[in-house]
């Protein structure tokens, strides 16, 4: 790592940071954690996507890691402003193909998932999963949006909670929802993710910590039950969308 990084990244100590006024996240151990830039997310969504439930199965298998007991997964989006408060050479990254632009990052010394980036879709935030017990100081909040529920088994869809709109893409790559009014609920969802973050907001956008970051991207390629490890240069990771 840079210095210059380093000053810029980890930029208090958690103890110097009033609890009350930002949520944070940290991996299973303890090595690593990092601020948000609020308590409140953006939005929150429910996502039944079984390729992202694959970046979980593959940290499973890394190492000592607990996947998700709830499915579909609760995610909440954040503003992609981070702050490292500790464990900034923990931290590693990983794909499910080289063409995608969803980016995960997880911790190296637990293989904790942290945080997903996908700026052709969620424009100025990361997402997390929010109902993990790794999320300090969160105002949690209800999903509006059900994605991909056209995975589910018929048995997962009666065990479904909350009655929201579900939203699906289809053989033209095109949205399509499964109730009316979901159009209106979506279009609110793409101007709260799609936001511009505050001026004054301390930290990195995640695009900085990865091209800083001295590892290669993991890029996993899923072969029935097993995965082959591929890595990828950062600059060949698309990163705008």
């Amino acid at each position: 790592m840079k210095n210059n990084f380093n000053e810029l990244a980890v930029c208090k100590k958690m103890e110097e940071v009033t609890s009350q006024e930002k949520a944070s996240i940290h991996c299973r151990c303890g090595a690593v954690q990092i601020l948000f830039t609020s308590k409140s997310p953006r939005a929150a969504v429910e996502c039944c996507d079984k390729q992202s439930y694959n970046n979980l199965k593959f940290l499973a298998q890394m190492g000592d890691y607990e996947l998700p007991e709830k499915f579909p997964v609760l995610v909440y989006f954040f503003d992609n402003k981070l702050v490292v408060v500790k464990g900034i050479e923990n931290l590693s990254f990983s794909k499910l193909i080289v063409e995608s632009n969803l980016v995960n990052m997880y911790s190296s010394c637990c293989h904790t998932f942290l945080m997903s980036r996908n700026p052709a879709f969620a424009h100025s935030t990361v997402s997390v999963h929010g109902d993990r017990s790794y999320l300090s100081n969160v105002v949690h909040q209800k999903p509006t949006l059900r994605f991909f529920p056209d995975q589910l088994s018929e048995d997962d869809r009666t065990q479904l909670v909350h009655r929201i709109p579900g939203v699906w893409k289809d053989t033209k790559d095109r949205f399509r929802g499964d109730c009316d009014g979901w159009e209106e609920v979506y279009r609110e969802f793409l101007e709260n993710v799609a936001a511009p973050i505050a001026e004054n907001q301390e930290g990195l956008p995640i695009e900085e910590i990865l091209q800083e970051n001295s590892e290669p991207i993991f890029v996993l390629g899923w072969q029935s039950a097993r995965f082959a490890r591929k890595t990828v240069s950062k600059y060949e990771c698309i990163l705008s969308g």
